[in-house]
């Protein structure tokens, strides 16, 4: 039972149930939110957190893995109204900004809770749940090499690590991401239980690498929600994708997701393209982009009936130019008359690519973007704390722009780029900084 004076009332205005713990830690994540990476064998309660293993034996059952211990341990400790020490430390970050963290955001939106604990009597907490949210990574399978990517994310990272080693002692990951024994059987297992299952989801998210690039799996998924004996119809799918797909192939893909939408079997399918700024510069942040393609395939979107997103990362490569991309985004918004729910990330990790090591550089373009969000969302609200934590200390730091610099040459010889040519003014502020000349160096 829930108890004492953290506590709030289950319903909100509407009658609906919300999560029934209001305290400062305590995370509806940990009870709806599941995240998979089937081929490590690993599973988390959402994507910001640590990880934890499935057992891998024989004998292990796939049904336990929201019921793990450690899950259980970490729940019962926001029951009480504190931290988990470790897993929970991004929106700790966010929060402590002065931002709006996702915990923040997803404990006050009642259709996210578990129907366990939707339907309970007596405000009854449960443990073993089914989630609300299923988010699953099958593979690393990827046809990008975006910068502050790693080989758990991406194919093209990962040989490129084993071929030529990390570029940064920063990015300590060594390439060695491998595709777990178990993968197939518990992509089986899981594909049984979602049988079970999904009728009592309210979401399924596909990540990648690059969903559309994974043959098998995304055959596997198209299959699957076809199935009409299924009962999926509250059911809204998004899928994570970086729209480089070959035009007709793409269309081919959407046309299997619009008859699905056609017929009912699905309540929504969400398409997030994932896209951080425009022109050059997110050429180079996102290596092997072509925004010919990306565009073609965007345009066969917005004149189908799936639900468009866009996802975009900020670091100090595409803050230069974010806002140009929200722009973008507004005009297509006005052309095709069709709402895109728009979201941003700060990267965090490779330290050297957090756009709060850059202190007062990011200031002016940040602002540019901010000025064209809508004012008192949850997404303006994220801008506007880390903003306020630049302002806070607006110094940069030298020694993530020093690494930064290294990393960087190291890619470019290894791209044939030259991030100076593709950034000048970045090249001119940390010159400026670090008190060296790197205005007009060509990489060797």
């Amino acid at each position: 039972m829930i108890g004492g004076k953290d506590t709030m009332s289950t319903k909100d205005v509407k009658g609906q149930r919300i999560f029934p713990i209001q305290n400062d830690a305590a995370c509806a994540l940990k009870w709806s939110w599941m995240t998979l990476y089937l081929s490590m064998d690993m599973f988390n309660m959402c994507h910001r957190t640590g990880g934890f293993s499935f057992t891998r034996d024989d004998k292990s059952e796939f049904k336990d893995f929201n019921s793990h211990p450690k899950l259980v341990e970490e729940r019962k400790r926001m029951a009480n109204n504190q931290w988990p020490e470790v897993s929970c430390r991004y929106c700790k970050r966010v929060e402590d900004a002065g931002g709006t963290s996702e915990r923040q955001i997803f404990t006050k939106k009642p259709y996210w809770n578990p129907h366990q604990i939707q339907w309970s009597e007596n405000n009854e907490l449960k443990n073993e749940v089914t989630p609300a949210v299923m988010e699953v990574y099958f593979k690393n399978t990827c046809n990008l090499a975006c910068t502050y990517c790693s080989p758990m994310f991406s194919s093209k990272i990962e040989a490129d690590i084993k071929k030529n080693g990390p570029a940064s002692k920063h990015y300590s990951l060594d390439g060695s991401y491998s595709v777990a024994p178990t993968y197939q059987r518990r992509k089986k297992q899981f594909w049984e239980w979602m049988r079970e299952h999904s009728c009592y989801m309210k979401h399924f998210h596909i990540l990648g690498g690059e969903p559309l690039y994974q043959k098998e799996e995304f055959e596997e998924t198209l299959s699957f929600f076809e199935d009409e004996t299924l009962n999926n119809e509250n059911l809204g799918i998004k899928m994570f994708s970086n729209l480089m797909h070959k035009p007709r192939l793409f269309k081919q893909k959407i046309g299997r997701i619009q008859k699905m939408l056609d017929k009912n079997l699905i309540k929504e399918w969400i398409i997030v393209c994932s896209i951080d700024a425009w022109g050059p510069e997110q050429e180079y942040a996102r290596y092997g982009i072509d925004l010919k393609q990306w565009t073609e395939n965007f345009e066969t979107l917005m004149d189908s009936k799936i639900t468009v997103h866009i996802h975009s990362t900020i670091t100090p490569l595409t803050t230069p130019t974010n806002w140009v991309l929200r722009k973008k985004v507004l005009d297509y918004q006005k052309k095709y008359d069709k709402y895109i729910h728009q979201s941003w990330n700060i990267i965090a990790n490779p330290p050297f690519l957090d756009p709060t090591k850059y202190g007062h550089f990011v200031l002016e373009d940040l602002q540019k973007l901010i000025d064209l969000v809508d004012k008192g969302t949850d997404e303006y609200n994220l801008l506007k704390g880390y903003e306020k934590a630049i302002k806070d200390d607006p110094q940069p730091d030298e020694e993530m722009l020093k690494e930064f610099v290294r990393f960087s040459d190291v890619m470019d010889g290894r791209r044939n780029l030259n991030w100076r040519k593709t950034y000048p003014k970045l090249n001119e502020f940390i010159g400026k900084s670090l008190r060296l000349n790197y205005i007009g160096q060509d990489n060797e």
